[in-house]
């Protein structure tokens, strides 16, 4: 099976502006980031996406991502940031390797969220959030 960019990366046969590992987890900034600072951190093992991560190393991952983020916040000087994994192609996942961004943000940025979000009737809101209790 084909190297993700990702494992090339761990492998050290990519360079990459490593902040932090360990023995479950990397993080490395992105080479096209949203804002300076935007980092991504992902398991040693490559998992396909955030569905396919067994529950003891998904915590371990998200402990890291909370960590993270929260220095990505002080070196950079953002206020806030946003944790992003895209699940699936469909979800825009161009890596086959589950990934989270962290991506300091700023007042003013430029970076706009949910735009053209629907609002469903109050029937299609119940239908909708039956169908997910029943599929837990």
């Amino acid at each position: 099976m084909k190297q993700t960019i990702f494992e090339k990366i761990i492998a050290r046969e990519l360079p990459a502006d490593f902040v932090y590992e360990d023995d479950k987890v990397v993080a490395f900034l992105d080479i096209k980031p949203v804002n300076a600072g935007h980092t991504l951190v992902i398991t040693r093992i490559p998992y396909e996406s955030y569905k396919d991560v067994p529950e003891n190393e998904l915590s371990h991952l998200m402990i890291i991502s909370q960590k993270i983020g929260n220095a990505v916040m002080n070196a950079t000087g953002a206020q806030g940031y946003n944790l992003i994994t895209n699940c699936g192609e469909d979800a825009g996942q161009v890596v086959p390797h589950v990934h989270i961004h962290i991506i300091p943000r700023f007042k003013n940025d430029g970076h706009a969220h949910w735009q053209g979000s629907t609002i469903p009737s109050p029937e299609e809101q119940m239908a909708t959030a039956k169908s997910i209790a029943q599929e837990l």
